[in-house]
């Protein structure tokens, strides 16, 4: 859904450098990042957006990112993608664990997770 255009083991690559470059904690360099400046602002901005419980979460999602970003292959960093295979499908997991943690609204979760399932790798 988010970029049918391009093949899916970039499509993936490219979700992850999106996250760790602007989404979680804007600012901080990660996979070759474009934004390599630390904005104190706008990182205390996005931590005030979620509550305490809800940041040990994304917390928890970024550090368990990290560590499979960094168990891929040199290889596969070098190509952009990340494979169909098993280290992706856990990414997914846990991203949709973490989707049921921060979304409770059970209606709008199973949309976006639907949404996940259907335009993202069909898994």
């Amino acid at each position: 859904m988010y970029a049918p255009e391009i093949p899916q083991e970039q499509l993936a690559y490219e979700l992850c450098h999106i996250w760790f470059d602007r989404v979680f904690v804007p600012g901080i360099r990660y996979l070759d990042g474009i934004r390599g400046d630390w904005n104190e602002a706008e990182a205390a901005a996005f931590k005030d957006a979620f509550t305490a419980e809800e940041w040990k979460y994304l917390e928890r999602f970024h550090r368990f990112l990290e560590l499979r970003m960094d168990m891929m292959p040199a290889a596969r960093k070098a190509e952009r993608k990340i494979p169909s295979n098993n280290l992706w499908e856990s990414i997914l997991r846990d991203a949709k664990y973490l989707l049921e943690l921060l979304e409770p609204d059970v209606k709008k979760r199973n949309r976006i997770a639907a949404s996940l399932n259907t335009g993202l790798l069909g898994f």
